[in-house]
């Protein structure tokens, strides 16, 4: 079978959960992300954009051998995880990019998860995420250069 068709039937095992980020969003100011623009691999993710970008990600893990699932199964392994980034100098060589990242849970089997866990456990995180704006993010965050497209 071909490889996008597999990923695109796994992902499709997420749509329980598009409800729970939609009504997450439109309480929170943030957007659904295109999952086309998120690679093949099953994924979901929601952002929002001001100064900075907050974000949260729900996607499937690798195998322990850090190889893809090529099948889905109720216990397939999922992380959600959050961060805040801010682009600067967008033009190459000098784009950067300050980011931090949060793990939220991490492996959980896809059966446990719930609609309502996964929204508490974001609206849990909101605080500490609202703490990152541009100067910290700079300060403290993680430096990545941006490449050209």
């Amino acid at each position: 079978m071909d490889e996008h068709i597999i990923y695109a039937d796994m992902s499709s095992q997420l749509k329980f959960l598009l409800p729970a980020f939609s009504q997450f969003s439109s309480d929170h100011g943030f957007s659904i992300v295109d999952s086309r623009c998120l690679g093949r691999y099953p994924r979901a993710r929601v952002e929002k954009v001001t100064d900075v970008i907050v974000y949260f990600d729900l996607w499937m893990c690798l195998d322990a051998e850090g190889n893809r699932y090529e099948a889905f199964f109720e216990t397939i392994p999922f992380d959600l995880g959050a961060g805040v980034y801010v682009d600067l100098n967008h033009e190459p060589p000098h784009g950067r990019r300050y980011g931090v990242a949060f793990p939220i849970w991490e492996r959980r089997p896809f059966s446990s998860i719930t609609s309502e866990e996964m929204v508490r456990a974001m609206e849990q995180s909101l605080p500490t995420l609202g703490e990152w704006n541009v100067e910290k993010l700079k300060a403290n965050g993680q430096l990545s250069m941006l490449r050209p497209h």
